[in-house]
């Protein structure tokens, strides 16, 4: 793969990440909601920071020499980031989930998902070494 279509891939997987962002920000509403949502919501930001970096300076760079063990990250990324975006509600098309309460709704969601969070929170965390280390490699 050639840095052109991987900045491309971390381009698509930035505008994923945004979309569970701004979902999850949704799902809050602005109040303090369970501790899975929020955890999740940082990891999200921590994966995005890094993909920022990596684009930056993969923009920059002629000689890439972990383009693919990059690839590879920013895929699994890809994936987590959409099975996160199944969990969100906002995705939901549940009249009967719509017609909850703001607050009974972040708890279904965690209710329902808690587990899948936690785990795609894990998940995300060890993509973020992955993609630190790969940083630090290219920098060096």
């Amino acid at each position: 793969m050639d840095p052109l279509s991987l900045i491309a891939s971390v381009i698509a997987v930035l505008g994923l990440v945004k979309s569970s962002c701004k979902g999850l920000q949704k799902l809050n509403k602005g109040r303090k909601g369970p501790y899975e949502i929020e955890e999740l919501l940082s990891e999200l930001t921590s994966f995005q920071t890094l993909l920022e970096q990596i684009k930056e300076f993969v923009a920059r760079k002629e000689d890439l020499r972990c383009v693919n063990q990059l690839r590879e990250i920013v895929r699994r990324g890809r994936e987590a980031i959409d099975e996160i975006n199944t969990l969100i509600p906002h995705t939901w098309a549940s009249t009967h989930f719509l017609q909850l309460s703001e607050t009974n709704r972040r708890r279904v969601t965690v209710f329902r998902n808690g587990t899948k969070l936690r785990a795609l929170k894990g998940h995300l965390r060890f993509l973020s070494l992955g993609l630190a280390a790969a940083l630090s490699l290219l920098i060096a």
